[in-house]
């Protein structure tokens, strides 16, 4: 079943490329294949299209504010069970598939975290993003085939083998500076959607897909907080590898944040169950929001 995941992410891939080519074909510039720097040119851009500055609260504030806040996935990846605990879900890591499946939602989190870090922060290029950024993903799917994970609590190896491609493929290319890096920054963004997005409308179909083992009631719902982190993140993603500007590429996700992370937090059953504190959320969705009315709006 994985074998149409990754047929999706390469479609998904160059119908994106193909849409951005055509438009430059209709006498617009191509965008460049790294991100354009941040400070002070993602300000100036900010300043052409709009950008409402809230008092003291600019985009580029805006944006680091919501950085900063994904930078907590460190937490979730060294330990799910203190963060299941402060969020009052504690039975939701009581199991190893789900506790690993809170781990890796952590580390969807991390890694816009750390895009944040690279690029808001540290004022770094887009090589330098993605290659830090997507090596805490490839670093835990090759732990989880060496230590034969497949076998006891999931996923597949195979579902495991594509994320440590994809990751690998965009950690390396990044940090290395090779010429086919822009490839695989739009490859493993496109991934990351495919990924999410079946995680995200049926959890418990994504299951199956990813042949978990050992899954319980709870299960289903850890595994739709992973499909909207992984939206998230691949909105990101894909924003920056297809050359939209820093800021407003974090105001996408921060979009993406409050719609799909609302639905999750609110409407979704499955994640209802898990009994995370409701109004810890209700201030995440707030903060959401109006990060991306800042800097979108």
């Amino acid at each position: 079943m994985l074998h149409r995941l990754l047929i999706a992410s390469l479609l998904l891939s160059d119908a994106v490329g193909a849409r951005r080519a055509a438009f430059g074909a209709r006498g617009r510039a191509a965008p460049p294949a790294l991100v354009p720097e941040t400070t002070p040119g993602a300000s100036a851009a900010l300043a052409v299209r709009g950008g409402a500055a809230v008092g003291p609260v600019d985009p580029e504030t805006a944006a680091k504010a919501f950085g900063a806040l994904y930078l907590t996935g460190l937490q979730c990846v060294l330990s799910p069970k203190s963060v299941a605990k402060m969020y009052g879900m504690e039975e939701a890591s009581a199991t190893g598939t789900n506790g690993k499946l809170l781990r890796r939602n952590g580390l969807a989190v991390l890694s816009l975290g750390l895009h944040a870090a690279c690029l808001l922060f540290k004022g770094t290029d887009l090589n330098t993003s993605f290659g830090l950024a997507s090596l805490p993903h490839a670093a835990d799917a090759l732990a989880s085939l060496l230590n034969d994970d497949a076998d006891t609590i999931g996923p597949s190896k195979m579902g495991d083998a594509l994320i440590l491609a994809f990751t690998a493929a965009a950690s390396y290319g990044g940090l290395s500076n090779a010429d086919w890096a822009p490839t695989a920054f739009k490859a493993c963004a496109a991934f990351a959607l495919a990924s999410g997005l079946p995680c995200f409308v049926d959890p418990k179909a994504a299951i199956g897909l990813w042949e978990v083992k050992g899954d319980d009631d709870l299960t289903p719902g850890v595994v739709s907080a992973v499909g909207s982190n992984l939206l998230v993140l691949g909105v990101l993603a894909a924003s920056l590898a297809w050359g939209v500007d820093t800021v407003t590429a974090f105001g996408y996700a921060a979009a993406t944040a409050l719609t799909a992370g609302g639905y999750t937090n609110f409407v979704s059953e499955d994640f209802a169950k898990l009994g995370c504190n409701s109004n810890a959320l209700a201030v995440y969705t707030l903060l959401f929001g109006a990060i991306a009315a800042v800097i979108l709006l």
